[in-house]
């Protein structure tokens, strides 16, 4: 078993274009090592993942497309290996950070979790494969007010909904998630290699999802909603969007 931690506290570890690419490469690292049989993907400082970097995102289209390529890599990464990954969630999973939970084959969640597609109050589209994800495991209407409204939910909600499979007390999630990890190593790896492939192609395309997500958000990011949502989170003010006007 691997532990793969988020650690930068200090922003709520969020997804940097360069923690995208490591984590990546981690994964894949473990994938490739005859003594790896299971992963556990966990935060730091009581967080699993703030989402995307908002700090360093711009509208500069070329350096956006290279953020998103290495957003589906990632979860095309998650979703993808034979090694069974289990999330360990304390705090914030919102965003990316959501989506990277959700592509996990197992979610363990501290009461005090909270999960939110947060795209919207930057003028953004879902990422992080949740267009996807969402639909999968809450269906379609709870997946249409999650992704439009950005509800913030609770770990007890995010259960209900088929979000998260265990709840635990506040600082035990990363126990009981190497707990369970643990207990996938000593499976046939095989099997779960093969339980995985059957799921993850049961239904729809992933890997089509991701583009849309992918091209939406790059057109998104050089945008006048965006750009106002960047700007309100500098300022740290509530973003003033255009409304349009009423009409009869």
């Amino acid at each position: 078993m691997r532990v793969l931690e988020l650690n930068d506290p200090r922003h709520r570890n969020p997804l940097t274009v360069r923690l995208r690419a490591e984590l990546c490469r981690a994964i894949e690292a473990a994938r490739d090592s005859a003594h790896c049989r299971s992963i556990v993907l966990t935060g730091s400082g009581g967080h699993f993942c703030s989402g995307g970097d908002i700090h360093t995102m711009s509208q500069d289209t070329s350096a956006n497309q290279a953020r998103m390529q290495w957003v589906t890599r990632l979860v095309e990464t998650i979703a993808g290996s034979p090694l069974p990954i289990v999330a360990a969630v304390e705090g914030a999973a919102f965003g990316a950070g959501m989506g990277l939970a959700l592509a996990s084959d197992y979610v363990v969640a501290a009461e005090q979790a909270r999960f939110c597609a947060s795209f919207g109050a930057m003028g953004l589209g879902p990422d992080g494969g949740l267009s996807w994800t969402l639909p999968r495991v809450v269906g379609l209407l709870r997946a249409r007010r999650l992704l439009l409204f950005g509800d913030v939910v609770s770990a007890a909600e995010a259960q209900a909904m088929g979000m998260v499979n265990e709840v635990c007390a506040a600082g035990t999630a990363m126990d009981i998630a190497v707990e369970r990890a643990t207990a996938l190593a000593q499976r046939s790896a095989s099997a779960v290699a093969a339980a995985k492939t059957a799921l993850h192609h049961a239904s729809n395309d992933l890997h089509a999802a991701l583009d849309r997500e992918s091209l939406a958000q790059v057109g998104l990011m050089a945008g006048a909603d965006f750009a106002e949502g960047l700007s309100a989170f500098r300022a740290k003010r509530r973003p003033q969007f255009p409304t349009a006007s009423a009409t009869t």
